[in-house]
Formats: C-alpha cells, structure tokens, sequence
C-alpha cells in the first residue's frame, strides 16, 4: 500500500526574532517576525547560507547571532536539509556605543574595502589600506611607499597581528584571555610604534598577573623587559650603537620587505616611554610575586630551578624585597617636640632707622 508523502520543504528559512538593523546606519533592514528563503543545494556549508542571506537583505554577518533550536550553528557544518533559522543581533552590537565611525572602520579591514596592500603570512593573506596603515604607525609608514603591494610576515603570529590592525583601524581591543598573548601583542605594538596600544596592554597585563602566572610572567619576558627599562634609563651619551644593538631583541628591530637580510634599527618610540611601562609590568609583577608568595609555590613546585634558568632574575627579586622594607622604614613618622621661647620684637626694633614715613616723604615733596 502506497503512503503519500509530503513534499519535504526545500529552503533554508531565515527568521528575524527582532527588529534587524544596518551597521551603523541603524536602520531597520528587517522587522521581528518576517522571513527570508534561500533555495537548498548539496554541498554547501551553514556561512554560505548566511552569506548569501545577508547579501539579500543588506546585514552584516558579524553583527547577527544564528541559532537552530536555541542552539548557535556551526557555520562550517554541511547542510543537507531545510531548517529554520532564528536570526538575531549579538549582545555586542546591542550594547555598542552610538557611534557609527568605529564599526563602519573596522568592516573596512574586515570586509577588505578599497584594499590597496596585501600582508602576507604563513596561512593566510589580508587586504589592507595603506593610508590607514601609515597613519597610525611609524614602523609602517617606513615600511610603505607608493609602489609596494605586499610585505611578507611569514614568522609573525596572526592572531596577534590581527589584533594589532583591528586596533590601528578602529581603536578596539579584543583582548586575548592569555596574559602570555597580550604581552606578545605588548611587543608587537611596540615593534610597530603603536604607542596607544602599548598602553592598553600594560592595563591588561598589570590586571591578569596572578599567582599562577608570575612565573611563567618572569622567566619568558624578564630579560626583555629588563632590557628596555636599562636602556631608556640610560642617557644617549652613555651608549653607542654597538651596546644599543646588543641590548635589542627582535622587538626592536624589523626586516625591510624588500631586503629579507638586511636588518635595520628601527627608528624608537621614546625610550622613556617604553621604560616608564616596562618598569610597571616588573614592578607589578614583583609585587604578586611576593605579596602572593604561597600561592606562587603552589603552582610552581618546581620554582627555584624555574628562576634559576634566568641570569640575575632571583637577586632581582631579593632586591625587590629589600626595597621594600626600606620604604617601610623611611614611612614610619617620627614627631618631636622642642620647647622655644621666641622674644616679641618691634618691627622698628628689626630694621632700625632704614624705616622711613613714606607718606610723610611725599608730602614734603608736594
């Protein structure tokens, strides 16, 4: 016996469960309730769906949240039947400030908009814009001319450097949840003179030091960090290019893309500067380190081998000790009281016959 069977519905269906809105215009592109269709075909992934979903009405992917049954989809997964999508604002968007000039930067770099350059690393390429690039930073407007069309960084981490270009292009900071990655962004915005980021960084670093960090904190960056607080503490006269070249790490200096053996001395961000923030991430971290000193060992049983691998990091932190005690002791106020019996004089009795009546002198004049 023959069963009819309903036709198995053929469309990925997408639904608004509210109001959608353009970035940044906020203007309504979708109301709360209505549907769009995209037809079913084989072979294709969840982001092509939602690709060609926001191309039809004129939104923007990263600002949506998508969810098959209260559940987030996986815009890799292969589709190969109909589905409901319920389409929805992320809470980022929703909590964003009104300030349309931000986002619409950021989807510049995002979306490649009227690129001009191309980075090129290990795994991937990124268009970008070459005016902004320059702008924003010292190391890249050296880097760039009017002919260049690509600079290679093959030896460069991209989640760090993406970070770095969102924050040149739009001043957000999408901040690493490891503190081991947001030093090393520390030092890329350092290597390509983005001064305002190396500042972002240091409150970041300074907030995620913990017990459990310190170590690993101490013995990776010591040296370097070290490094940069000699150096800007040093005067000019004090130092000649041999020294300043053996102090540098790789953070200081960058390859020309056009010359892949010819390091060159980048010109610095103010020394000062750099020894100023550099100063506060030791100091912090000497802080929790001894503040904190038997919660470190319980992360670390093996921590005196750990510091030991770095020259002069115990004395360091020994010094640091000391230090504070002294300031203890130069706190503690001390009051005496003396006893003094000061003589009323007369103001003619102090100066004498150097007194004269000025009133009296004008008049005689007159």
């Amino acid at each position: 016996m023959l069963r009819h069977q309903s036709e198995q519905p053929s469309d990925i269906i997408f639904e608004a469960e509210e109001d959608l809105y353009q970035s940044p215009t906020k203007q309504i592109l979708m109301l709360k309730g209505s549907e769009r269709t995209v037809q079913l075909t084989k072979n294709r992934m969840f982001q092509s769906y939602v690709n060609e979903f926001c191309g039809m009405v004129g939104l923007a992917s990263n600002t949506l949240r998508l969810q098959i049954e209260k559940r987030e989809i996986n815009p890799h997964k292969l589709v190969n039947s109909s589905c409901l999508i319920k389409v929805a604002h992320t809470p980022e968007f929703h909590n964003a400030p009104n300030n349309s000039l931000k986002p619409s930067l950021r989807s510049i770099l995002e979306q490649g908009y009227c690129s001009d350059l191309k980075l090129v690393f290990k795994s991937k390429t990124i268009p970008v814009n070459k005016c902004i690039l320059t702008s924003r930073s010292q190391k890249f407007a050296s880097m760039i001319c009017s002919s260049t069309e690509e600079i290679k960084f093959p030896h460069k981490n991209i989640k760090s450097f993406w970070r770095l270009l969102i924050w040149i292009y739009s001043g957000e900071l999408d901040v690493p949840d490891d503190i081991i990655e947001t030093i090393d962004l520390f030092y890329l915005a350092q290597e390509f003179q983005v001064i305002d980021l190396m500042w972002r960084c240091e409150e970041e670093i300074i907030l995620k030091i913990s017990p459990s960090n310190v170590v690993d904190v101490l013995v990776k960056y010591y040296p370097a960090l070290t490094r940069d607080v000699i150096i800007g503490s040093s005067n000019d006269d004090d130092l000649n290019l041999e020294e300043v070249k053996s102090l540098a790490n790789d953070e200081l200096q960058y390859t020309s893309p056009n010359e892949d053996n010819n390091p060159q001395l980048q010109s610095p961000i103010s020394d000062t500067y750099k020894a100023e923030l550099s100063q506060n991430i030791l100091n912090a971290c000497k802080s929790v380190f001894i503040k904190e000193f038997p919660d470190v060992v319980l992360n670390n049983p093996d921590l005196e081998q750990r510091l030991a691998s770095v020259p002069g990091l115990i004395i360091a932190l020994f010094s640091h000790i000391n230090e504070q005690k002294h300031r203890k002791k130069k706190n503690k106020v001390r009051f005496s009281f003396v006893e003094e019996i000061h003589t009323p004089i007369s103001f003619e009795h102090q100066f004498g016959d150097n007194i004269t009546d000025t009133h009296s002198e004008s008049s005689s004049r007159i």
